[in-house]
């Protein structure tokens, strides 16, 4: 079991059977350590706000945890939301340790060894999800991707059309803008920017503290990882991306900011080779950490460590959808893709009849828009959805 006393105030609570410990998407603030007793997980699909008691009949139970000294909720800190909702099974004693994101770097810096305690943890139930669910992880990955990709390029022609609108004051292109910046894949974009800045921000850090032997940088295409080789590396992106390759079939990436194979890394090679290659994704560098140096590399350099963290919080979240439902959880980022509202597909729509009345001054505008929509049709016909 993990001992906070003296480096952070934790507080002891109770719950009884059945009491709620915390709800799926509410603010995390805080982690939990299982004192005794029984927690479950609960994961409603397809919710946006907190679910009420009526909601959490339809949840679906992922596990139950009943081993004395394991963190709980760790995941939501490093993405600013609980993933899930605990429930107490009997009478149950829970530390809990106090850890605003906003305090994540203090945190970190502070105990490094309750944050590699945490990046393990989570290590570990992404292993065991994807040895349950691999294709349909790969299938969710690929569709995150595209709804994130074009998320982001529509929002930048979003930013340009007001100072082009009032150019040509143009009031209804001015109107298309406004609500644009309402909808939300803009939204899904934004949030998208602020952690890609932030994660930007954290690597960057890292390489100036201490890894700078380990640079490498990589032509478009080049395999930084074969199929046939076992992780024994992690490697942190800089700049430009890795697209994950299984055979000839681009399964998933990873754009700056992240860290690849940091699971095998952290949970062991049995979890890790997934027969995948990794290939850069336009002119890329990254910094290579030797698997046995990952441990001793986040203890040294908090920031690496939540970006660690980060990293292995947005894959458990992916990993909890697929358990909860995995055609349910596809369904979720297909609405987000094609349909009828609060989609790429949706917004482009709405985008393109104010925009065309310009097509030569708003042309390569006009073809990133139509591109990106018609591109997330093509993924969709591709998996047969």
């Amino acid at each position: 079991m993990i001992t906070v006393h003296g480096h952070m105030e934790n507080q002891f609570q109770s719950f009884q059977d059945g009491q709620i410990v915390c709800r799926q998407n509410e603010p995390a603030n805080d982690v939990f350590v299982l004192v005794n007793g029984k927690v479950e997980i609960l994961v409603n699909d397809n919710i946006e706000g907190v679910p009420d008691d009526a909601t959490l009949r339809d949840a679906r139970s992922l596990n139950v945890i009943d081993k004395a000294g394991t963190i709980i909720g760790e995941a939501g800190v490093w993405i600013g939301a609980r993933t899930a909702t605990l429930i107490a099974r009997g009478l149950v004693s829970l530390n809990r340790l106090p850890m605003p994101p906003a305090e994540a770097e203090a945190f970190a810096a502070r105990r490094p060894d309750v944050g590699m305690n945490i990046a393990s943890t989570m290590a570990a139930r992404i292993a065991e999800t994807e040895g349950k669910s691999k294709s349909e992880m790969e299938t969710l990955a690929m569709l995150e991707d595209a709804r994130d990709a074009a998320s982001m390029d529509i929002a930048k022609v979003v930013d340009a059309l007001p100072a082009f609108a009032t150019s040509h004051s143009d009031q209804n292109l001015m109107k298309a803008a406004e609500a644009a910046r309402a909808h939300p894949m803009y939204r899904h974009a934004l949030k998208l920017r602020e952690t890609a800045t932030d994660s930007s921000r954290l690597i960057s850090d890292v390489i100036a503290d201490a890894l700078k032997d380990g640079i490498q940088t990589l032509n478009d295409g080049h395999t930084l990882r074969k199929s046939s080789d076992q992780p024994n590396a992690a490697f942190i992106v800089m700049e430009g991306g890795l697209d994950v390759f299984r055979g000839d079939r681009r399964v998933g990436s990873i754009r700056a900011g992240s860290i690849a194979d940091i699971v095998p890394c952290l949970y062991g090679i049995k979890s890790g080779a997934r027969n995948t290659e990794l290939r850069a994704k336009g002119s890329t560098r990254v910094v290579r950490v030797p698997r046995e140096a990952v441990a001793d590399a986040c203890t040294r350099s908090p920031k690496l460590l939540i970006a660690v963290l980060r990293t292995l919080a947005s894959e458990l979240r992916s990993a909890n959808m697929i358990l909860s439902g995995a055609s349910r959880a596809l369904g979720a980022v297909k609405a987000q893709l094609v349909g009828a509202t609060a989609s790429v597909t949706e917004l482009s729509n709405a985008l393109l009849p104010a925009m065309e009345p310009y097509p030569k001054e708003l042309r390569l505008e006009l073809d990133r828009v139509r591109q990106n929509r018609d591109e997330v049709g093509h993924l969709l016909e591709m998996f047969g959805l």
